[in-house]
């Protein structure tokens, strides 16, 4: 297996952002649909956050962190991941999570990218999403995650 890094262009970035909005619009649309059925506290409480564009707000803010994360080189966001989960990691004392942890995964990415492998950094990264499923973040998921819309692999 090979990765590869598709440079991103404008429209590249326009259908990403498109598409991110799609995404919440229809979250949107299924969660009023369910408020519906299932009215309460709770459901009042979430629709009033899309009532008051709290939720486009934010939504607009995550896409404007995705944008600015693309800026940087595929090596460099990894080292930025990094730098931020493995101390997170690091500091999870927590007996019933250690067999989701992403420590381990974590330190042979940073050890492949000390070889300067950048392919083996992202293959362990893939392998890690499948090991550990829905226990890795978002901003780590090279599978599904937007930050790493750019890695290919084939």
């Amino acid at each position: 297996m090979s990765v590869a890094i598709r440079p991103l262009d404008t429209a590249a970035i326009h259908q990403l952002l498109a598409r991110r909005k799609a995404s919440r619009a229809e979250t949107e649309a299924t969660f009023r649909r369910v408020a519906e059925v299932y009215p309460g506290e709770h459901a009042k409480k979430i629709l009033d956050h899309y009532d008051s564009g709290r939720a486009e707000a934010h939504g607009v803010r995550m896409d404007s962190v995705v944008v600015e994360s693309l800026k940087q080189t595929p090596k460099e966001r990894l080292l930025t991941a990094l730098a931020y989960w493995i101390p997170i990691q690091e500091n999870d004392t927590d007996e019933d999570t250690k067999q989701y942890s992403m420590l381990p995964w974590l330190l042979r990415i940073q050890e492949h990218l000390g070889e300067d492998d950048l392919t083996a950094a992202f293959l362990e990264m893939r392998d890690m999403e499948a090991a550990l499923g829905g226990t890795v973040p978002d901003g780590l998921s090279v599978i599904h995650g937007d930050e790493w819309c750019d890695v290919i692999f084939s």
